[in-house]
């Protein structure tokens, strides 16, 4: 058959059908696919799977597990249109064992769920039974698109046992995002274990991860369970995934990819079932392109993404979060304080860089230390008079760098309190914030 016959068969095909390069580079795509991809042919064809993924005209990390792994590989995932897809993508094998191409079949969930139960085909394995769905009062955040495509997600996602990524600045709310995840799933009731992989010392992470028999080092008197152990029918949650080191994240794959282990010291292995939620604030397809991090396990973690814009991006939400705010620690503390139309003016025009987290600690200090029943400007600005106070005559460029300086230290001491986590934050030592914070006199 001649390559434009075999087209216009395949054409003619339900399902949506990719065809991919060794280079994951994409050569063909039918008619069904180009439909549930909303795009056009000369959008997908000739782009890598990457490329494609970025202009968020592919979905689903099958593919890519597919040349890694060399195997078939099915899931379910939400293209363009918002409908769930479920894909199956088998890669051709050469005669020296490579991956030539990947094939990858896609079909509309709905449409394949109503096919299997024409034939009355128990569907357990592709529908699983819903919780009870997340609804607006749910989530800490005002109505708008970002609020209700995030509960959309979660409806849709909670319930399944893929991996999902959640990506946002400090401060957006992932951690909750992962707390909500984990509740409305089919795991509820099992152990829900945060893991902060920025906090974890080099030479602890494989025992915290892991755990270790007793005698397996010096202190090791008796056998202790790992965070996948703590974890087992539940699920972990890997929060600053990007903070871990490479030999590490070779230890986590494993992991991943076998669903055993064994503890630090021992030889058995021990198998897990846990559902991975992870989280990060940095980019991790730049840290792969730099080699900070490894392609593999990106693809890995990157089945489900979810990502969290900064409030700068959603001032709209900004009058909905302060009035959930103010009521909250009016009803923590036993008070009926307002704000007044400046403060509420001000608040909305202040650029946020610590997100959700910096206004939540702001209303409830203002909340505690302002001692009328109306919060004014007055004491909004002395908060942090070098934040909210600007000036418009000019200065010296060593005062005007003095002023900054002392500025993001004053928002990073309210955002993290202490040295260590300053330093992190902005790349700097900690000998450096202990003198510069002195020098200012921030305390």
């Amino acid at each position: 058959m001649d390559p434009a016959a075999l087209h216009n068969v395949l054409d003619h095909s339900a399902d949506g059908i990719f065809i991919w390069d060794k280079n994951t580079v994409l050569v063909y795509a039918n008619k069904a696919a180009l439909g549930q991809n909303m795009a056009e042919r000369e959008q997908l064809i000739g782009h890598t799977w990457e490329e494609l993924k970025d202009r968020n005209l592919i979905f689903g990390s099958c593919t890519l597990l597919a040349f890694i792994e060399k195997r078939v590989v099915s899931g379910k995932t939400i293209g363009p249109s918002g409908k769930e897809k479920y894909i199956t993508s088998s890669p051709v094998i050469d005669n020296n064992g490579n991956v030539e191409y990947v094939i990858s079949n896609v079909r509309e969930l709905s449409s394949l769920i109503s096919d299997i139960h024409k034939l009355n085909i128990p569907i357990g394995i592709l529908d699983e039974p819903k919780k009870e769905m997340l609804d607006d009062q749910s989530l800490c955040m005002p109505s708008g698109v970002h609020h209700k495509r995030i509960i959309n997600f979660i409806n849709r996602m909670a319930s399944t046992k893929a991996t999902v990524l959640i990506l946002g600045e400090s401060g957006t709310g992932k951690s909750e995002i992962a707390k909500l995840i984990h509740k409305y799933s089919n795991r509820e009731k099992e152990p829900f274990v945060v893991v902060n992989c920025g906090a974890i010392p080099e030479s602890l992470l494989e025992a915290s991860f892991f755990g270790y028999e007793k005698g397996a080092f010096t202190g090791a008197t008796s056998t202790k369970m790992g965070y996948f152990e703590a974890a087992d029918k539940g699920t972990l949650f890997l929060d600053e995934i990007g903070e871990l080191s490479l030999p590490m994240q070779v230890k986590l794959l494993r992991v991943l990819q076998e669903k055993k282990f064994h503890r630090v010291g021992g030889n058995r292995d021990i198998s897990t079932d846990v559902r991975i939620l992870a989280a990060t604030n940095k980019n991790l397809g730049d840290m792969v392109a730099a080699g900070d991090f490894r392609s593999d396990l990106y693809y890995r973690l990157n089945v489900l993404q979810l990502m969290i814009p900064p409030l700068r991006e959603r001032k709209e939400d900004l009058p909905d979060l302060i009035s959930y705010f103010l009521q909250h620690y009016n009803q923590m503390y036993s008070f009926s304080k307002s704000l007044s139309d400046e403060v509420m003016k001000k608040l909305q025009d202040m650029p946020w860089p610590g997100n959700i987290r910096e206004l939540d600690n702001m209303i409830e200090r203002l909340v505690l230390l302002c001692p009328t029943p109306v919060i004014t400007e007055k004491y909004l600005i002395e908060q942090d008079d070098t934040i909210y106070k600007r000036k418009n005559d000019l200065t010296s460029l060593k005062k005007a760098v003095e002023d900054t300086e002392k500025r993001i230290l004053q928002e990073a001491y309210i955002l993290h309190k202490d040295c260590r986590s300053i330093a992190k934050a902005l790349d700097v030592s900690y000998v450096t914030v202990s003198r510069k914070l002195k020098q200012y006199g921030i305390k």
